[in-house]
């Protein structure tokens, strides 16, 4: 549905949908680990940036949506 999806200042990576199931994606990559996983870049404030993005991209809201955020972490190692 979108990709780099912006709000002011927050960003939604992809949103894809199927049914009236809508996915909030971010994506987070590393090339290693030696400050923490790509996961715990992932707090309460970010998950909130999130939501605020996500209402703004629904046009209205009244309409039934399941809607999932997930995280997808990628760890180049070498």
């Amino acid at each position: 549905m979108s990709r780099n999806f912006r709000y002011k200042r927050f960003e939604i990576d992809l949103i894809v949908s199927q049914g009236n199931m809508i996915v909030f994606v971010e994506v987070k990559a590393h090339k290693n680990n030696l400050f923490g996983n790509p996961e715990d870049f992932v707090n309460k404030k970010k998950i909130r940036a999130y939501r605020i993005a996500a209402t703004y991209y629904l046009v209205d809201p009244e309409i039934f949506h399941i809607i999932w955020l997930s995280v997808i972490n990628i760890l180049y190692l070498s």
